[in-house]
């Protein structure tokens, strides 16, 4: 699809693999998402890191456009459906 809409560039795969380290990019959410020490960031050496992971609230001013008072506490069911990650 690329080469039909501009076939003077080429396509160069850059999402991350098991190469990541070596070539294209790579994501680091290790922190937040394997709970990994944030001195983990000291130790990454990809050839480019396009995102970095630290999970964190919306405000509170966000939060309630879409709950009610009740719905405030992490546990509740609302909260939990907006959460994106097992951990």
């Amino acid at each position: 699809m690329l080469a039909e809409c501009d076939n003077t560039r080429p396509y160069i795969s850059s999402s991350p693999n098991s190469e990541s380290q070596r070539k294209g990019d790579n994501h680091s959410w290790g922190v937040w998402a394997n709970k990994q020490d944030i001195e983990t960031y000291n130790t990454i050496v990809g050839r480019f890191t396009s995102e970095y992971g630290m999970q964190g609230m919306p405000s509170m001013n966000s939060i309630k456009k879409f709950t009610l008072p009740e719905d405030w506490s992490l546990e509740s069911p609302v909260m939990l459906l907006h959460e994106r990650h097992p951990s």
